[in-house]
């Protein structure tokens, strides 16, 4: 764990990041460091695989990196509203230029349309379509399960299993890719 961090301080010309293993490790081991934080504004891209902790541990981690212009985001049960990014990404990543993620989330609570139309609509704010031109896709299949897939276009993930059925709800940021059955 302290790798990563030593890593992060010996290397200012250190401008890509990526990280695919013990994250949770590594954000828990940062969150909770001294008082003074050290920030890594040498880090211009920061791509982090296999995510599966909470928005709050993310976010201490993202608040290290006030510099990064590319943030890439693959993870599990990090479900946040486009408000919840708005309002982060403004005040701490002023830079960011490119935001692509791949979320698939597993909600407790039966999903209706009507919920994920109001969950959308916080992607559908001037600051996701205008400003900085980032479109999502949500997907669910509200009749057979409870899993949610958000995601941004284009996809940033490698491989993607498509099922035929799952599109049939889909939801979207950007009204002329409204195309939901």
């Amino acid at each position: 764990m302290d790798n990563i961090l030593t890593i992060l301080q010996c290397s200012p010309h250190l401008h890509k990041l990526i990280l695919k293993e013990r994250l949770n490790e590594i954000i828990n081991h940062v969150s909770l460091k001294s008082t003074a934080p050290i920030y890594f504004r040498q880090l211009r891209s920061l791509t982090i695989e296999n995510f599966s902790e909470t928005i709050d541990l993310l976010e201490s981690f993202l608040l290290l990196t006030p510099s990064l212009i590319h943030l890439k985001l693959v993870g599990y049960k990090l479900m946040s509203n486009g408000k919840q990014w708005e309002q982060f990404i403004q005040i701490n990543l002023p830079n960011l230029v490119k935001f692509e993620f791949y979320f698939v989330y597993w909600s407790q609570d039966k999903i209706t349309s009507d919920s994920l139309n109001l969950f959308i609509d916080s992607f559908r704010t001037p600051f996701w379509i205008e400003h900085k031109k980032w479109f999502i896709t949500c997907i669910c299949d509200i009749e057979r399960s409870r899993v949610i897939y958000l995601y941004s276009i284009p996809i940033c993930i490698t491989c993607f299993k498509y099922d035929v059925e799952l599109y049939k709800s889909s939801y979207f940021n950007c009204p002329t890719m409204m195309i939901n059955s």
